[in-house]
């Protein structure tokens, strides 16, 4: 059995609200990153939503501690105002550790300060959070990692 985990930092609740849908699709628990210490895993979700243009220092602060032989794949997910993924650094800093990042990411509409899109993220784009997570995860199974 593939053992995953689900870590994510988030201001507003909506980046939790994306981890929890797809740490439940996966059968397992969403972490936030202050709390998760250091995991094993053979595929790490890891997520924030994105302020100013920013991830949350507290998911850059978990990707560097990690120790990149527990973790042997890594998939990223964001929550924006736009709702555009922007992961870049996430990645760079896991890459860096030698831990790989699967190519395609996960992301949706979040909240950053007075711009609030409200209703999201909906029972839609939960639903493709929860499909995103059982992808990568057979992507691992399938192997393709």
């Amino acid at each position: 059995m593939m053992n995953t985990a689900v870590i994510y930092a988030s201001m507003t609740g909506k980046t939790k609200k994306v981890a929890n849908a797809m740490a439940e699709a996966l059968g397992t628990r969403a972490l936030p990153a202050k709390e998760a210490g250091q995991v094993e895993a053979d595929l790490l979700l890891l997520g924030s939503g994105v302020y100013g243009g920013n991830l949350s220092p507290d998911i850059e602060a978990f990707a560097r501690s990690l120790d990149p032989g527990r973790c042997k794949k890594a998939a990223l997910f964001t929550t924006s105002v736009t709702g555009a993924a922007a992961s870049g650094p996430l990645r760079q800093i896991l890459e860096e550790k030698g831990i790989p990042v699967l190519e395609e990411e996960f992301s949706c509409l979040g909240r950053f300060l007075l711009v609030c899109r409200m209703g999201h993220p909906n029972s839609e784009e939960l639903s493709a959070a929860a499909a995103f997570a059982k992808a990568c995860a057979a992507s691992l199974s399938d192997g393709e990692a």
